[in-house]
């Protein structure tokens, strides 16, 4: 079966002590670029249902220098960083589908109204 960290032994395996730490520390750099990616468009669609007052306005207001909306990132980043620290990985991939299903439907509900 699978085991976590099976890349990291075949590149020590295959290349050395240096393979292993340039495969580790890329996919670390990877999993950052893919978290800050999630976490600013999942952010951005927060702002948009808060602009059609889906949810409190003060989560659409938009940075003055940046023009990212920052209420809408801290409080996203802050429920994440919840749900990571009390729910174990299998839990937090359910919770996930869930949110993702309830955007999608007051996305669908947007568009009807």
């Amino acid at each position: 079966g699978w085991v976590g960290g099976q890349y990291a032994q075949l590149a020590a395996q295959l290349g050395g002590p240096a393979l292993e730490i340039a495969l580790t520390a890329g996919s670390a750099v990877s999993m950052v670029g893919v978290m800050c990616t999630l976490l600013c468009t999942s952010s951005r669609a927060i702002a948009a249902m808060a602009t059609l007052r889906m949810l409190p306005p003060v989560l659409s207001r938009l940075h003055p220098r940046h023009g990212t909306p920052a209420a809408a990132i801290c409080v996203n980043g802050l429920l994440v960083g919840l749900a990571s620290s009390f729910f174990r990985f299998g839990d937090a991939l359910q919770l996930s589908i869930l949110f993702y299903a309830v955007n999608v439907l007051m996305q669908c509900a947007a568009v009807l109204r």
